[in-house]
Order: C-alpha cells, then sequence, then structure tokens
C-alpha cells in the first residue's frame, strides 16, 4: 500500500489519537488526584495540537471522540460539558489561528496575533457568562454546588463561589 493512500486516513487517526487521549485527561478530574486539576487544564492541548497540524474540522471530530469518551466514563452530562468547555472553544480559536489571505502576489498573510487573544478573551466572557446564567436557576446558586462537590462549610463555599467564575475562565486562558 502506498503512501498516498494512507494520506486520507492521516486525519481520521490525527482526530481520533488527540480526541482519545483529551478525553483521558479530562477523565481524570473524577480521580482523587492532586493532579487532576492540572491534567483537566491540559485536555484541550492534543486538540490544539492535532487541529494545528490537520485542521479545524480535525479539531471538531477530535472533540466529538473526546466527548464520546467523556460521556462512556462519567455521563451524558460530562459529555456536553465537555463539549462546551474543550471541543468547542478549542475549535474556535483553531479556525481563528489558521485563517490566512491571499495577496496581489499570491502570497499568504497570515492574520494578527491580536484577533486571536480577543477571540481568547472573548470566549472567557461567554463562559463566565453562560455559568453565571446556569448557575443562577439552581437551587443556591454555584455556592451550593461548589459546597457539595468539594465538601466545603457554607460560608468557605460562598467564599469560593465568588472568585471561581473569573478563576475558571483564567485557568482556562492560561
Amino acid at each position: 500500500m502506498s503512501f498516498s493512500r494512507l494520506g486520507g486516513l492521516r486525519y481520521a487517526a490525527v482526530a481520533l489519537a488527540s480526541g482519545l487521549i483529551s478525553g483521558g485527561l479530562a477523565l481524570s478530574f473524577e480521580t482523587a488526584s492532586l493532579w487532576r486539576l492540572v491534567f483537566v487544564g491540559l485536555a484541550p492541548l492534543p486538540l490544539f495540537a492535532g487541529g494545528l497540524s490537520s485542521g479545524p474540522l480535525t479539531t471538531l471530530a477530535a472533540g466529538l471522540a473526546g466527548a464520546v469518551v467523556v460521556t462512556a466514563g462519567i455521563g451524558s452530562a460530562a459529555g456536553v460539558y465537555y463539549l462546551a468547555a474543550v471541543a468547542i472553544p478549542t475549535a474556535t480559536l483553531v479556525w481563528q489561528a489558521l485563517r490566512s489571505a491571499q495577496t496581489s502576489e499570491a502570497r499568504r498573510v497570515w492574520y494578527s496575533g491580536g484577533n486571536l487573544l480577543l477571540w481568547l478573551a472573548g470566549l472567557g466572557i461567554v463562559s463566565v457568562l453562560a455559568l453565571v446564567a446556569y448557575f443562577a436557576v439552581l437551587d443556591g446558586g454555584l455556592a451550593a454546588a461548589i459546597g457539595e462537590r468539594f465538601d466545603l462549610a457554607p460560608l468557605a463555599a460562598a467564599m469560593a463561589a465568588r472568585i471561581a467564575p473569573g478563576l475558571a475562565v483564567a485557568a482556562w486562558m492560561a
């Protein structure tokens, strides 16, 4: 079998491998390890690597593969959260990073990095607003959810709830 015949499988293999790795990193949130937040923070990295090497559609396919892994491991709600917090923002940023224009001399000119940073900040703002809206309808709000998840006293959970959305976005942007 020639190498050119296997060229079409490259995109599928990259999408599957990066999706499985990313989903595995996201599954580490359910462990008791102290490293779980580091691994969850690294979950978009395989998607970025696959997408920047093979294109934004590969990132979307890898995100779907990762969502299947997370759904199989944790549940359907976690798969939806993975898509919303990891796969879709990563695919958007990869799409923005790979945008370019052709000049009259048939040269490719890449857009500035500032545009990419604006998209990164905009996605962070949208995610904070989505978190606020989601937890606004829950009984007890974000403080109750944090208190249940991390077994905290109500006062400590309320203090953590004040900084949690901004801290989550800052960690995602880092």
